[in-house]
């Protein structure tokens, strides 16, 4: 049986119930631990196919910019070697006040220019928080696709 619940901070608790024993609950996040999470961001963006070499080479002081910010771990862009007019752009953030930050440095505003200015057409974004981290594989060198 699987029952739901909000506590007092807003967090929403999903607990999954075998023989009256809660096992397992999840997305046990409060507003405080949800800031302690990483922030993942997965966007892939729309070129004019002849622009799309200068967007990623005119970007590179930018990215530089973007990647002494406190709290970023991880941001890069690359072409997509199958489609000449999409780049893809992977970040990884601390926590969501690091991405909050991040949206209004100036850095930010120039590389929405800078993109315009090179033939962007279009852009799909995403962030995704995260509440568990793993390797891939396991100690036999075998790909694990579970969080266990």
């Amino acid at each position: 049986m699987c029952t739901s619940s909000t506590d007092s901070d807003e967090a929403i608790n999903l607990n999954i119930v075998i023989e009256s024993k809660i096992v397992y609950t999840y997305g046990q996040q409060t507003p405080q631990t949800r800031h302690a999470m990483k922030v993942l961001i997965n966007c892939i963006l729309k070129v004019n196919p002849e622009q799309r070499d200068q967007a990623l080479i005119g970007a590179a002081s930018l990215i530089d910019l973007a990647r002494e910010e406190p709290g970023c771990l991880a941001y890069n862009w690359g072409a997509d070697l199958m489609l000449n007019d999409t780049i893809h752009i992977y970040e990884e953030w601390e926590n969501e006040d690091a991405l909050a930050a991040h949206f209004s440095a100036p850095s930010f505003d120039e590389m929405s220019a800078h993109l315009a200015k090179h033939g962007l057409m279009g852009a799909s974004a995403k962030k995704f928080l995260v509440s568990k981290e793993a390797g891939i594989y396991n100690a036999d060198g075998k790909a694990n696709a579970y969080f266990t």
